[in-house]
């Protein structure tokens, strides 16, 4: 197995991880099915549950890969870019699901906002109603846009980056791509809660999930300072910083990286369990 310093708490830090989001995607499947029976169907959230099933797919797949790397006799970059990729981009992941909400509960606000429908004689006569029922809905708001534009730089640039360990050695690419992936990061995460302190007024309903959310993202700051730190430090096999995943200390992935996230689903769940 690898030399790492500090092997056991990492091995620990990872079953940990493996046991927690297991846990919390089962969480997420009951609320689903309530939700079903509520609502009726998922269509208007379908994006948000594909978004948290791969949030979970990531966390649980990387926790996974992460055990087969490090009991490896030596340093397996085919397994370590995985893991990488996984753990890293579920920030963006959650990030772009929690953005996937929020259009829902606008556009639910937006609904309740709207005059009722009027219907002439003519309407009445041949059966015409609810007209504009079949349109296609959906919420027509920049911020949105550009975030879901940022964080997909952000998956791009950090797959392209971390890929080019594939060697061995370290190269200025991947330093470049990876800090660059890691800012985008942040700001996707800052962009959205933006743009919920300024929807923040729609409604009394949308104005406490809103809270809910924006309490979500600001713990995904955190989240974020961490990717950056390991980022910006370098990813180095032989002379690895203390941020660096597996290589590094312990105690700034499970405090700054794995908790963070872990509070900031509950909270997402929580919000997706009173829609």
């Amino acid at each position: 197995m690898l030399a790492l310093p500090q092997f056991n708490q990492w091995k620990i830090v990872t079953i940990v991880q493996l046991v927690i989001f297991l846990i919390t995607f089962g969480a997420f499947i009951t609320i689903t099915v309530f939700q079903y029976r509520k609502h009726g169907g998922l269509r208007r959230v379908l994006m948000f549950c594909i978004g948290i099933t791969i949030f979970h797919t990531f966390k649980i797949v990387g926790a996974i890969l992460g055990l087969v790397l490090i009991n490896q006799d030596e340093i397996n970059t085919s397994l370590f870019i995985p893991t990488y990729i996984f753990d890293t981009i579920s920030l963006a992941i959650i990030t772009n699901a929690i953005k996937s909400l929020v259009q829902v509960m606008l556009l639910d606000q937006q609904k309740q906002n709207m005059p009722p429908p009027s219907y002439t004689q003519k309407d009445i006569e041949i059966g015409q109603y609810n007209t504009s029922s079949n349109k296609k809905e959906k919420v027509n708001f920049r911020p949105f846009r550009i975030l879901s534009v940022v964080l997909l730089a952000a998956i791009v640039l950090n797959i392209i980056g971390v890929s080019q360990l594939s060697g061995g050695d370290v190269t200025s690419t991947t330093e470049a791509l990876t800090k660059a992936s890691s800012v985008l990061f942040l700001v996707g995460v800052l962009l959205l809660i933006g743009t919920l302190v300024f929807v923040h007024a729609s409604g009394d309903d949308f104005n406490l999930v809103a809270k809910i959310l924006i309490a979500a993202l600001v713990i995904l700051i955190v989240r974020c300072s961490y990717t950056m730190a390991s980022a910006f430090n370098g990813l180095d096999f032989e002379h690895p910083n203390q941020f660096m995943i597996y290589f590094g200390h312990f105690q700034y992935y499970c405090f700054m990286g794995m908790l963070m996230e872990l509070i900031a689903i509950c909270i997402v769940l929580g919000a997706f369990s009173v829609w």
